[in-house]
Parts: structure tokens; sequence; C-alpha cells
């Protein structure tokens, strides 16, 4: 499935970046790009600090390296750039310049442009070669920047004790909701490379006092274990129901809320995150109002890991294989996390007959299709807002600053592409395409 994504990202011309092709290759202008005139050649790899977009020339004056392929897909100019989770290799310096090739990650290892020297910054190496992770390489939150000391401490005696872990993803350090307790805080790392096996190593911030020894015993071994999903869920607000639940899906975890009531033609829905082992959706109304009394269905749904960021599979699998217990469905798509519970809210009947909403007839490869496209979309960072599925309304809804003209030709690609590469909708699902100027209309719809 993690397959099909990519695929399906180049044939929308979203997912550039993660093809090493010649045809991608040939959007960095080589000839601009690569002429040292002179300059001291070196080959060392460095880090990165901040982010910048490479130039064709040592000058901040000169063109900056056009994404050919993103910038004629999304109609706007789009340049490729690197940032603090990039490594790259200093080819030649001229004066306050240099030339660099990424060097990870590897899919964008054709990019190369000048940079200003103040954006490259030494990699820190121990006696026997390991890399010495500096505060700078990482990516932190809420949780993690109360432990900066002790997580740097603790990564680098990983780095350099446990076997495998000579390289580590920067980005996956995170707290671990369903090991931490008030009180106890409990953190991981993930060590490898993609394409290589990829593992978790689990620790507390207390280690970091213990150094060498049996100290790099505590740290906890690799995390290769089934994770038997978890879902509770609490139903607060009365007439205008929020729901909040608890879960030990990792953090990141993108579910659907679905809230139905079939007598009265009730369906609404709305598309949360897990953050620190929760996540809460709500209120739902009716005509913005409050719900009639009576029961409602509350549906949870986790889609198809294959469509979840990459942090999400390192914990459930590629096709949700480590995923265990009465919530997991397995479908064409691969596990599927799925809760259900009826509530009961008090209060009067409904005013008015409701409108009939569309009736849901999506199957669990629809959903994971449109979640998927909906991803790729994203991916591009370009939107004026996340996009968005409706499961009810068989929809993907994409805000995007173009004129009318330019999403209708856009949108009019769009099922030609999908179909392409095997993907069918065996619904009726559609593409509506927003302008954040269109007053929440839209400007183009198309089938998909």
């Amino acid at each position: 499935m993690k397959k099909w994504l990519i695929t399906i990202g180049l044939f929308l011309l979203f997912a550039w970046s993660i093809s090493g092709s010649d045809e991608n290759r040939k959007a960095t202008p080589r000839s601009a790009a690569t002429a040292c005139d002179g300059g001291q050649t070196i080959g060392d790899v460095v880090a990165v600090s901040g982010d910048y977009d490479v130039r064709s020339s040592p000058s901040e004056n000169a063109g900056r390296i056009k994404n050919v392929k993103a910038s004629e897909a999304l109609r706007s100019t789009v340049y490729h750039r690197i940032d603090n989770s990039t490594t790259v290799r200093r080819l030649c310096v001229d004066r306050d310049w240099t030339l660099v090739q990424i060097v990870s990650p590897e899919w964008l290892t054709h990019v190369r442009g000048w940079v200003p020297d103040t954006t490259l910054r030494e990699i820190e190496r121990t006696a026997s070669g390991e890399r010495v992770y500096k505060e700078e390489d990482f990516i932190w939150d809420e949780d993690t920047s109360a432990f900066k000391p002790q997580i740097l401490q603790i990564v680098n005696r990983i780095v350099n004790e446990r076997p495998g872990c000579t390289t580590i993803d920067t980005a996956s350090v995170a707290k671990s909701p369903s090991r931490s307790a008030p009180g106890d805080p409990v953190f991981f790392v993930t060590c490898g490379n993609v394409g290589t096996q990829m593992f978790n190593v689990w620790f507390r911030p207390g280690e970091a006092d213990a150094v060498g020894g049996n100290g790099g015993q505590q740290i906890q071994s690799r995390e290769h274990g089934e994770l038997q999903a978890r879902i509770r869920v609490t139903v607060v607000g009365g007439n205008r129901p929020t729901i909040r639940g608890d879960t030990n899906l990792p953090d990141g975890t993108e579910l659907l809320i679905m809230v139905s009531r079939e007598d009265i033609e009730y369906r609404a829905e709305e598309k949360v995150n897990v953050a620190g082992g929760h996540f809460e959706a709500g209120p739902f109304l009716w005509t913005g109002d409050d719900l009639p009394g009576g029961n409602y269905s509350v549906e949870v749904l986790m889609p198809a890991p294959a469509v979840q960021s990459d942090s999400v599979r390192k914990v459930t699998g590629e096709q949700g294989e480590r995923l265990t217990g009465p919530l997991i469905q397995n479908t064409e798509a691969g596990a599927v996390v799925r809760g259900a519970m009826t509530v009961s809210i008090n209060g009067p009947p409904p005013r008015q007959p409701r409108r009939k909403d569309h009736t849901v007839n999506a199957s669990d490869k629809d959903v994971y299709n449109a979640f998927a496209l909906c991803r790729a979309f994203d991916a591009i960072g370009l939107l004026s807002k996340p996009c968005d599925v409706s499961v009810w309304g068989s929809t993907v809804d994409l805000s995007i600053d173009m004129s009318t003209v330019e999403a209708l030709r856009f949108c009019s690609k769009i099922p030609t592409m999908t179909r392409k590469v095997g993907v069918n909708f065996s619904s009726e699902w559609s593409l509506r395409i927003y302008s954040p100027y269109s007053n929440g209309n839209t400007i183009a719809i198309c089938r998909l």
C-alpha cells in the first residue's frame, strides 16, 4: 500500500521529492549549480541549521533552484530547500558560499545547489566515528522539551552502545502514551535507515544519570512486539456532545469520529489526531443547535496504516500487522481499528424532519483511497488548510489558492491520473476544490 501511495503521489505530481528518477534529476539546473569556478573542493558531510532555498550560483541574488514538476502541477513556483532534518555533502566552497548535495534523506540526493556557509555546521563525532547528536538535530515538542539534556545524553549513549543504532531518526523522539504514567514519562527513539530494519528503543529521562557500567542496561531493548489496540470513549456536553477518547495508538494517528442516528437520518463526522494518548471531537450539533433526544451511534475509525504517517507505521507496522485485539478488522487495504458504541442523549424530539443525508456506501477500500489521496495533497504543503475527507459525503475536499479556470483544468486531470495507477473508487466519490477566497463555495468538482 505504501508503494501505491508513492505512485499516486508521482502521478499527481505531489511527491516530486521522493523520486530519484532521471526525469526528476533534470529539475535541478546542473550547469548552473555545479560550476566551482576555482573554488576549494571539499567533499565532507555536514548538518544544516534552519532552512534555506538552494541557489543556482554563490549569491543571495542568484536564482533559486526551481522544482519544475511541483511548480507545473501547482501553477505556483516551488523551490528546492534544505533544513535541519537534512545532511549535505559540501562539494565546493567559494568565498562565503558552499555548493552542496543532499545526502539524507536518501530520496533527495539528486538535489544540489549553493547555500551560505552560515546555514551549515560541522557534525561532531566520537573517537570511534559515531555521530554526536546536538539539540539542533531534533524536533522538540512540549513533552520532550522539558527533558532536552537527558534525552540528548541518552540518545547519544544509544548511538554508541546499541547495535544497529549508529543512525537514528531525529524526528522520531517522542513520549510514549501507552508506557508513560503520571510522573513517570517514557520516551523512545527509532534506530535504522529507511530500507533497513528499523526498531524503537525506549528509555526514561532518569537513565541519563547512569553513564557507563550497568547504566546502559537500563535502556529497554528493541520493540518488535504487538500492540493490542485500545480505545475508550466518553461523551460530555449533553445535547451538544463532545467525544473524548483515550487510546494507546501512537501519537499522530489519524482518526475519524462519526456520530449518526438512523431514524432522523443524522450524520456527522470529524477528523482528529491522537496527541498524548488522547483525542477529542465536537461539539456535534443539529442544524446549528442541540441534538434531539434519543440514541446515537458513535464510531471511531483508524484508517489503514498505509495512509498514516511514518512515525505511526513504525509502531503499527506497514500494513497494521502489529495491531491485535477485538477492535482490529483486516481489509484489503490493511488492518483498521474500528470501535463503536451507542450513547443516549436526553432532550425533546426533533422539531422538524431533517433532510436526508448521503447514504453511506463507502467500502473500506474507498476510505483508504480517499485518505491516501488526501495525504498526497497535504504533502505539497501549499494547501490553505489541511485536506479533508468526508466518509458520509464521499468527498475529498481541498482548499488551494487558484482560479476557477485553473481548478477546473486541474480537477479534470485527477480521475485519469488515479485510474492510470489502478485506483478506482467503487462508489460515487468526488473531489471538491475550494479557494480561501470563495467564502466556502466550491470552485470545481470532479468525480473520482
